[in-house]
């Protein structure tokens, strides 16, 4: 996954949601100017500004990987 991918993916997703970047500013608390950069995929955005964007949108994401299921089963376990 590249930061092109999730910008692409959080663009289409405001834009199904019928938000302009000025309205999903003003749901998430990310400004104008970061939300275009991470739409675009400008390396160094922060990641914490694109899971508030991704919470806003209500997207998911879920990782993959060969140890996911024994780290669920640990993080579950405590």
């Amino acid at each position: 996954m590249t930061p092109e991918t999730i910008g692409h993916a959080i663009r289409w997703h405001r834009k199904k949601a019928g938000l302009s970047r000025r309205l999903l500013s003003e749901y998430s608390g990310v400004g104008t100017t970061a939300i275009y950069d991470i739409e675009h995929g400008k390396p160094g955005s922060s990641i914490s500004l694109v899971l508030k964007l991704l919470e806003t949108l209500n997207v998911r994401v879920r990782f993959e990987g060969p140890f996911i299921d024994e780290y669920e089963r640990e993080v579950e376990n405590g």
